[in-house]
């Protein structure tokens, strides 16, 4: 874990916030294991992978030719120690194959299956990812919290889909609720949408809640390559249940500026990472406001990471910052790279919030976040003229989210932003470079 902050010291005699830069990094992946001089083997334990397809009628053509193309080489790249599952819907839900062993068989039982669907009828979009999620985490009651966790092994669901919930269960909030529930039961879940009619908000926030990833798939051919990459870090886990906590002192509150999922529990903020591939970097940005204090008084937070096999560094780092006059306060260095950062993550918030109206129609709105936000930004870089390029540019993106916006700019807008605030580069987990 690195930590950055934006500035060392904080004025005496008045609140203050200050901003924090903490990244996470992932162990490389163990070396092969050698069961004898000569023969290797694979160090990765085995993952259970429920692979759930969207067949309604919207996905008729070369969308499904290729979403069968893409499932059957996901397919190909399991192993016998791999568990495997294979649904599909429409508004009908179809098991072709219960989460078994990826054995040969298995696997020529599942593309065999794979073969004969085709495009047809409404979108049951709950009960094709639930019935999915079941086979991996245990019986039916496993999905309202009271049946057995899913066990040791990674269990993840990926759902690939062009359409929106509309048959069966299709409240949002239900929705979400039920990706935390399967989270908390071990079972997560990775979301595809494909094309201009599904709902990206739904889709990524089930994937935030669920501990997976979002994808948007604007052309039917990026199919094959983001699942296959999906899957590669589902077998490239270095560290799993991931949590982040940050606790303050005395009169210090902490916000967290990324969109994941936050829990205050007392004085301590977690925040739940999921699992991390091999050699994966992830930054937190926090806003830590501390009350005023006298001049040589100290503020602190101290923050920690932990994971389910303890992989990473899990003592707590503490960060201080102490009181002093304005004249000292104002000819302290300042952390330009944290203050960029800091900036890009309140510009990407405020471009969701006005996607989120602009799809309501409220296209006021979506012009007053990004106004807000730029002052926000503005005020924060002073001087600095990459953070000041930064304010500007959302004021000239005012015009474009104060009309009605094409359904597949929204999208790719809303990926762009996700990928920022996650820590994720062209739908990929961020690498450290060499």
């Amino acid at each position: 874990m690195h930590i950055q902050s934006d500035r060392a010291l904080i004025p005496s005699g008045s609140s203050s916030t200050r901003f924090l830069s903490v990244t996470i990094s992932a162990p490389a992946a163990p070396a092969p294991a050698t069961d004898s001089p000569g023969t290797a083997r694979a160090a990765r334990p085995g993952v259970n992978v429920s692979l759930v397809l969207d067949r309604s009628g919207s996905m008729g053509g070369r969308k499904i030719e290729l979403a069968r193309e893409a499932v059957g080489y996901a397919i190909r790249l399991l192993k016998e120690d791999d568990r495997l599952g294979l649904v599909v819907y429409d508004h009908v839900v179809d098991t072709l194959l219960e989460c078994v062993p990826a054995t040969k068989a298995a696997k020529a039982q599942a593309l065999g299956a794979l073969a004969a669907i085709d495009a047809r009828g409404q979108t049951n979009l709950a009960e094709g990812w639930l019935t999915g999620a079941r086979s991996l985490g245990g019986p039916p009651a496993t999905i309202a919290g009271t049946g057995p966790a899913a066990g040791d092994r990674l269990s993840r669901v990926l759902l690939l889909t062009d359409g929106l919930a509309n048959q069966g269960m299709t409240d949002h909030d239900e929705l979400r609720q039920a990706a935390a529930r399967l989270r908390a039961e071990g079972v997560q879940t990775s979301t595809f949408g494909l094309g201009a009619d599904f709902d990206e908000e739904l889709l990524s926030s089930i994937a935030s809640e669920g501990g997976g990833h979002f994808y948007f798939i604007e052309q039917p051919q990026q199919i094959p390559d983001l699942l296959a990459s999906e899957l590669g870090e589902v077998l490239e886990v270095a560290a799993r249940d991931v949590v982040f906590e940050v606790c303050g002192g005395a009169g210090v509150s902490v916000a967290v500026l990324n969109p994941l999922p936050v829990a205050p529990i007392g004085q301590v903020t977690r925040v739940r990472l999921g699992d991390l591939v091999a050699e994966q970097d992830v930054t937190l940005l926090l806003a830590v406001t501390c009350e005023a204090r006298a001049e040589g008084e100290r503020a602190w937070v101290d923050c920690r990471v932990a994971d389910r096999e303890a992989v990473l560094h899990h003592e707590p780092m503490r960060v201080e910052w102490t009181a002093v006059g304005a004249e000292a306060d104002r000819a302290q260095p300042v952390n330009r790279d944290v203050v960029l950062a800091v900036a890009r993550m309140l510009a990407e918030g405020a471009r969701v919030q006005a996607l989120a109206a602009n799809r309501r129609g409220e296209f006021r709105d979506a012009g007053a976040a990004l106004h807000d936000a730029a002052a926000q930004i503005d005020r924060l870089g002073g001087d600095d003229t990459a953070v000041q390029a930064i304010a500007r540019l959302l004021v000239d993106e005012e015009r474009v989210f104060a009309r009605r916006m094409d359904p597949m700019e929204r999208k790719a807008r809303h990926f762009a932003s996700y990928q920022v605030a996650y820590s994720r580069e062209e739908g990929k987990a961020r690498k450290r470079r060499g």
